[in-house]
């Protein structure tokens, strides 16, 4: 299938704000503790909120993309982030940086869901690839940017990754200005009438709303690797780089992987299936993580996750789009993106909490247990869904390339 020119733009643009990004969130709690002279626990407190802001931007970026269209949503977002980054550089107050901090996650979290929305508007066609392509951006960003953050940071030091995060933002913003025009965009780069009204009778809630239930579950548990996990890991004598490591597999193996997920998609079209799949993948790798103290146990345990989140991350936002009214792609993709930022904001506070009150096979066992929780919201969605079965086909014919 060739991919119209249009997706391209949009993998690009994910790509360079996903890099800029990995420019901020790796340094928060440096940077708080570090610079700002406040705790870790005020750090935390900080990523919290942020999440939470990214909540609200996602849901907010959602009825925008409906209502006011694509390129407007994502300038918003954009622009506003620039202007946060800015002030970021030059502020040494705590307050001013949780203020400012906030106000980057609010416009940070307009992008996402509306480059989701944006993907399947200019390319309707392309069913889960469309989602799927944008998700590889995402994580093509990450390990870029993850590659050249922390020299970035060592060279000019940590105020300059704000500078680095708004340069690669800004080029974002121009090539959105400039480039996402023409034909494939026009539908998705102004307002859906039907969209605008206040009125929404009969938009299917309880589907999505399920599917989102089980989203926000996986990324609960799934958070762990970034908390817990990495903690156990440093008591255990393993080194931040061996640990780094871990998220460098994670990466190549999504982006080599890519060829075999396309194929196994287009053979095993039932998205429930593939959802289910994903879940035992993640399952399984939290069963490996109870029982483990080897560095090759984490390494297995990783890829058992990373396997899962190949089926998964795409595979709610594409199931979504299937079951959701065309006029309101925007309004659900924000709610997908929202619940996902709430389980990432949901697990560190799960697991700091479990961390300091059990064991650690218990800690892993209840989130298996979330894992397993969130496999039943995604079954019983099929129940309830006779009408729409999860089997339909999410790969359909080729659309001609712009």
């Amino acid at each position: 299938m060739r991919w119209p020119r249009a997706i391209w733009l949009l993998i690009i643009g994910m790509a360079i704000q996903s890099t800029g990004m990995s420019f901020f969130w790796p340094f928060t709690t440096i940077y708080v503790h570090s610079v700002l002279h406040h705790s870790v626990a005020a750090a935390g407190v900080i990523l919290m909120v942020q999440s939470g802001a990214s909540v609200v931007g996602s849901t907010v970026g959602g009825r925008m993309f409906d209502r006011m269209g694509g390129v407007v949503t994502v300038s918003t977002g954009i622009g506003g982030a620039i202007l946060s980054l800015v002030g970021l550089h030059f502020v040494d107050a705590f307050l001013a940086y949780g203020v400012l901090v906030t106000a980057f996650g609010l416009f940070t979290g307009l992008i996402s869901p509306s480059m989701y929305a944006f993907s399947v508007s200019v390319w309707p066609q392309g069913g889960r690839q469309a989602f799927n392509a944008i998700y590889v951006a995402q994580n093509l960003g990450v390990a870029v940017g993850s590659l050249t953050a922390g020299l970035v940071a060592q060279a000019g030091g940590l105020r300059t990754t704000f500078l680095v995060d708004a340069l690669l933002l800004l080029v974002f913003l121009i090539m959105v200005l400039v480039g996402y025009r023409g034909p494939a965009f026009q539908g998705a780069s102004r307002a859906r009438p039907e969209a605008s009204k206040r009125h929404r009778p009969g938009l299917p809630l309880v589907g999505p709303m399920l599917l989102m239930a089980g989203l926000v579950l996986d990324w609960t548990a799934y958070s762990q690797w970034t908390t817990t996990t990495s903690t156990y890991m440093h008591s255990e004598g393993f080194s931040l780089a061996l640990y780094s490591l871990l998220w460098s597999i994670n990466g190549g193996v999504i982006l080599l992987g890519q060829p075999v997920i396309s194929y196994l998609t287009r053979r095993w079209s039932s998205v429930k299936w593939q959802l289910m799949v994903g879940n035992l993948s993640f399952l399984m790798s939290y069963l490996v993580l109870i029982v483990t103290h080897r560095y090759a146990g984490y390494v297995a345990a990783m890829l058992l996750t990373t396997w899962g989140e190949m089926f998964v991350w795409p595979g709610v936002p594409t199931r979504t789009y299937q079951i959701t009214p065309e006029e309101h792609v925007g309004f659900y993709q924000g709610l997908v993106g929202g619940a996902g930022s709430a389980g990432r904001m949901v697990g560190p506070l799960v697991g700091g909490f479990l961390y300091q009150g059990v064991s650690r096979p218990m800690l892993y066992t209840i989130m298996t247990g979330i894992f397993a929780a969130s496999s039943l919201l995604y079954y019983w969605h099929d129940r309830l869904h006779p009408g729409a079965p999860f089997t339909t086909p999410i790969n359909p014919p080729a659309a001609k390339a712009d």
